[in-house]
C-alpha cells in the first residue's frame, strides 16, 4: 500500500521531500556545531556560521548523495558532486551572513534563531541547484 502511494508521487516532489528531511537533520547538525563553536568555545557567531556550514555540508552531502539523489545514476563523479555541493553551500553564506547579521545585531534576535531562519530561506534555492546541476540524472537513452 505505501509503495503504491509513493509510486504515485512524482520523482521530483519525492526528492524535494527527502531533501527537506535531510535538510532538517542538517539544520540540527549546523545548529549544534554553531553552538559548540560560538556558544561553548566562544568564536564570533559569524565565523561560527562558516565552521558550522562545513560540518553540515559534509552531513547533508552524504545523506543527499546516498538517499535523495541516487548517486549511482548521477552524471558527475563523487568528488565533482561534493565540490559542487560544497561550493553551493559556501556561496549561500554570501546570502545568509547579511540575514544573520541583520537579525542578530540589528533586530536583537538570538544568533542561533537567526541562523535557523537563514537556513530555511536558502533551502529551496539549494534544492533547485542540487537537483538540476549536481545530481542531474543520466539520460536513460545514453546509458548502454
Amino acid at each position: 500500500m505505501i509503495r503504491r502511494l509513493i509510486g504515485r508521487v512524482p520523482d521530483r516532489l519525492l526528492r524535494l521531500v527527502k531533501f527537506g528531511l535531510v535538510g532538517v537533520s542538517g539544520i540540527g547538525v549546523n545548529t549544534l556545531a554553531l553552538f559548540v563553536f560560538s556558544g561553548f568555545i566562544g568564536i564570533h557567531y559569524l565565523v561560527g556560521i562558516v565552521l558550522a556550514t562545513q560540518a553540515s555540508t559534509a552531513w547533508n552531502f552524504t545523506l543527499s548523495d546516498i538517499w535523495v539523489f541516487n548517486r549511482a545514476s548521477a552524471e558527475k563523479n563523487l568528488w565533482h558532486r561534493f565540490w559542487m555541493f560544497w561550493t553551493l553551500n559556501n556561496t549561500a553564506l554570501l546570502f545568509r551572513w547579511p540575514i544573520v547579521y541583520l537579525l542578530t545585531d540589528v533586530a536583537s534576535v538570538h544568533y542561533l534563531v537567526s541562523n535557523l531562519i537563514s537556513l530555511v530561506i536558502v533551502m529551496l534555492a539549494r534544492f533547485g541547484f542540487s537537483d538540476i546541476l549536481i545530481w542531474r540524472q543520466r539520460d536513460p537513452a545514453s546509458v548502454g
